[in-house]
């Protein structure tokens, strides 16, 4: 139950790195933290959203907050790669389940000779 991350919280972009750098570390709590205070679900760095780095990490708890603070669910990075698509690449069935069930499109996804940008 993520209560703290319903509702309506004022986005406070000052946070941004802080959330993603909390991602990127693993942090749930964190994460959970910087989001309750007004990060930008939809922060993003060099075009990886946070959500993006919760599914290429297999962060299911932090890709289920970003989901109940609204993060956008089909942005692409490089023309193609969405979070769910980045998920599924990497095996991460769970995690591409959750994008999927929150309405995630999951329309063409084909598992290609494409390769992930870098991280």
């Amino acid at each position: 139950d993520y209560n703290d991350l319903k509702g309506n919280i004022t986005i406070n972009d000052q946070l941004n790195a802080k959330l993603l750098n909390a991602i990127l570390g693993r942090k749930v709590g964190e994460a959970r933290t910087w989001l309750a205070k007004g990060a930008n679900p939809n922060a993003a760095y060099q075009g990886w959203t946070a959500l993006m780095l919760a599914a290429y990490l297999g962060e299911n708890d932090i890709t289920k907050m970003l989901i109940v603070r609204g993060a956008a669910l089909d942005t692409r990075i490089a023309d193609y790669w969405t979070a769910y698509l980045i998920a599924l690449k990497l095996n991460r069935l769970d995690t591409a389940e959750l994008l999927q069930k929150a309405g995630a499109t999951t329309r063409g996804a084909t598992m290609n000779m494409r390769s992930l940008p870098s991280l």
